[in-house]
């Protein structure tokens, strides 16, 4: 990766591993943007019509940071790319806007003159395979805004390499003369422009000018571009369930169920056991276990007919409560252990991909079930399956997801629900995953 420019009042200094080039800033007058996609997509390629009414923070006062209200910036995560290029600038907006406000610093608004001229320039570095703040045509930060209409010079920040527009500030943040730029008090508009391609992948540009918004122009700090944090007031949180344990003892004629849960929840879980012909309902008591899960344990009594089978399905169903959705599971209980794991999982360029084992006893599929809200806060739910190799192993390729996943992240579900004819039994894990990110458990 490649750091460079931020054009204020000192000289370039360079070191071996990033390039820091300052450019000295002039001004401008903004952009407005409206709540709807279809007015983002115009705010960052220079078109929305300005909204009536001030900007929320024009009096130069900072506006609440995410982190302050339970939230943080939607798409941080997600890869730079023409379905979600408008999303991901933006939400690189909103995290330089979120470094100012945490320092009680007015925040940026997003300028479509800015916009215009930071977007040219990083395609333009990628046509013409340059990485500079003078193109090589002579023309500037400044030369850029001003070409775009803007009335005053300009600022700018680049990068080359980031994948995500968390890199990218993250980057920016950590090298003095970026981070200076970014929390210059006197900066009052920004223009992001991103492209993919180049030698490093994906270029990045915010262009900066002290121009005071128009009435309507974004910051990205506000909720619609937001995403809510686990644990925040009035968000619905994920459950968390998962299966450890679900088998039948035969001597003991009973049903063994061991599953963590949310330390949120709280009550009972329904539960229902199918075996031998008969179907058994009862609940169980969600109880404490340790600071991050809670747990349901129980032992429920079987008919002879159903112990000396030794083996049935199982559903497990938490309700819900005030701050945590619900989720159903169901599977076979058995004595054979399924041996399920992960060794892999990752939600990058926006594919889901996983990969891991069960008991090469087992056939069958593993599930993948993704838990995400979408942007109107609705519990959503993307399904995925993997086929059970001879040997026991499990992958699942980079398969597509909806954009909607890729915008705060989730909890994903990974199931074997067990093999009757090998008496395995059924389990379940479960990891929080967002874009961007790949784990290996």
């Amino acid at each position: 990766m490649a750091l460079g420019g931020a054009r204020i009042d000192s000289p370039a200094s360079r070191d071996a591993h990033e390039t820091l080039r300052m450019s000295a800033p002039h001004e401008t007058s903004p952009l407005t943007g409206r709540a709807s996609r279809r007015c983002l997509l115009a705010v960052l390629a220079a078109g929305c019509a300005v909204a009536a009414g001030a900007p929320a923070a024009a009096s130069g006062q900072a506006t609440q940071g995410p982190s302050a209200s339970g939230t943080t910036c939607a798409y941080r995560s997600a890869p730079l790319s023409d379905p979600l290029r408008p999303e991901v600038l933006l939400a690189s907006v909103c995290l330089v806007n979120f470094e100012r406000a945490s320092r009680g610093i007015a925040p940026m608004y997003v300028d479509a003159r800015l916009t215009a001229a930071a977007q040219g320039h990083a395609e333009d570095e990628v046509r013409r395979g340059f990485f500079d703040h003078t193109n090589p045509d002579g023309c500037d930060p400044s030369c850029r805004a001003a070409a775009a209409g803007y009335p005053a010079g300009a600022g700018e920040n680049i990068y080359s390499g980031p994948e995500t527009a968390a890199e990218a500030v993250d980057g920016w943040m950590e090298s003095t003369g970026h981070r200076a730029n970014i929390l210059e008090p006197g900066y009052r508009t920004i223009g992001a422009g991103g492209a993919v391609g180049g030698q490093r992948g994906w270029e990045w540009v915010h262009t900066f000018g002290r121009v005071e918004p128009a009435p309507g122009a974004i910051t990205g700090l506000e909720p619609q571009y937001q995403c809510p944090v686990e644990g925040a007031p009035g968000y619905l949180n994920p459950a968390k369930l998962r299966v450890g344990r679900s088998r039948v003892l035969r001597d003991e004629r009973s049903l063994d169920v061991f599953a963590p849960i949310t330390s949120r929840a709280e009550g009972r879980v329904q539960v229902t056991f199918h075996a031998a012909g008969r179907l058994e309902s009862f609940d169980a008591a969600v109880t404490p276990n340790d600071a991050d899960l809670d747990q349901i344990r129980f032992q429920q009594s079987l008919t002879r007919e159903q112990a000396r089978l030794g083996t049935g399905i199982v559903t497990i169903y938490y309700r819900g409560d005030a701050d945590t959705r619900p989720q159903e599971v169901r599977l076979r209980a058995a004595a054979r252990d399924a041996e399920l794991r992960v060794e892999e999982i990752s939600l990058a360029g926006g594919r889901l991909s996983a990969n891991g084992a069960v008991t090469s006893r087992a056939e069958g599929i593993v599930r993948l079930r993704y838990s995400y809200l979408d942007a109107a806060g609705r519990p959503r739910l993307h399904l995925a399956r993997a086929a059970i190799r001879d040997d026991g192993r499990w992958t699942l390729g980079e398969e597509p997801v909806p954009s909607g996943l890729l915008r705060c992240g989730g909890y994903l579900s990974i199931l074997f629900t067990g093999d009757f004819e090998q008496r395995v039994r059924g389990e379940m894990l479960a990891y929080a995953l967002e874009a961007g990110q790949t784990r290996r458990p």
